[in-house]
């Protein structure tokens, strides 16, 4: 089965992507961006769009929310330029499915279209019908113990939507991945820099247990919230870290964050103004009759 990618760029990039293995999974349609776009969204109806906002001058909000108002599942990758840390942000704060840097990320945006590929196909396998009829809420917090992470996410789990239950464990990954980064970034403040050094020195487990003893950081909590409706099942995240500035690289300190293995386990995910909280979403599959 092919699936539908939309490309909207003023570049012919499509030369770049079209390789063998990317032809022969999507059905591919490249435009540039007008007034019209968000019909052809509509009519066209992608699995994917990848959208160069190298040149382009419009918001990557207002474009956002018209195309997950059309498709809430669609996967939306953003191409950006890697100094334009305005734009970096907005993406961040709209729930982007990527970011790419045009100039040296094309062949990483080959591979983001090969794991959808796979992650299509499994949403195309389940027959369950949908039975939540009503919005479901649920709070609970965690202390710096990464021990009780996924004894956390076993609750979490278990309030989900029952047809999520054969991306359980993708779901899980995400869910402890964003969790623990929460704990080891956010409220023990350790930054992607000195985790890198502290495992290549092997000393990784001693300059956790430092933090976690330290008094500015060993009283820190991490709120979780989960709110479920018909359509989606969504968690929030939250530390009590300074967070992140959205703008910087996220080569780097982003990565550090779980931010770029996160992307392909929810269909959106989204972080506030200060970068301390992020809201993860997964969307009720549709399926054609």
């Amino acid at each position: 089965m092919k699936y539908k990618l939309l490309i909207i760029s003023s570049n012919d990039i499509t030369k770049f992507l079209y390789d063998t293995e990317i032809a022969d999974s999507y059905t591919t349609r490249l435009v540039d961006f007008h007034d019209k776009t968000s019909n052809l969204i509509e009519s066209f109806r992608p699995d994917i769009i990848v959208c160069d906002f190298t040149q382009m001058q419009n918001g990557v909000d207002d474009f956002l929310k018209c195309a997950r108002q059309l498709i809430p599942q669609v996967a939306v990758t953003i191409l950006l330029d890697s100094n334009d840390k305005q734009r970096i942000a907005e993406a961040m704060k709209q729930g982007v499915s990527n970011i790419a840097f045009l100039q040296n990320d094309l062949e990483e945006l080959k591979l983001y279209l090969k794991q959808y590929k796979y992650i299509l196909q499994t949403r195309k396998k389940a027959t369950e019908q949908n039975t939540i009829t009503r919005k479901n809420t649920f709070a609970t917090t965690t202390d710096n113990t990464f021990s009780n992470v996924p004894l956390l996410v076993d609750e979490l789990l278990s309030r989900s939507n029952p047809i999520f239950a054969c991306w359980e464990s993708e779901i899980r990954l995400g869910l402890e991945e964003l969790i623990y980064n929460a704990i080891e970034h956010g409220n023990l403040n350790i930054s992607f820099s000195e985790k890198t050094n502290a495992l290549e020195c092997g000393n990784f487990e001693e300059l956790i247990d430092e933090r976690q003893k330290d008094a500015k950081y060993k009283d820190k909590k991490v709120f979780i919230s989960f709110n479920q409706c018909p359509e989606y099942d969504e968690w929030y995240i939250q530390d009590e870290g300074n967070g992140f500035d959205l703008g910087i690289s996220i080569k780097e300190e982003l990565h550090g964050r779980g931010i770029r293995l996160s992307r392909f386990f929810f269909d959106e995910i989204e972080y506030n103004e200060n970068g301390n909280t992020v809201r993860v979403r997964r969307y009720v599959p549709k399926y054609n009759s």
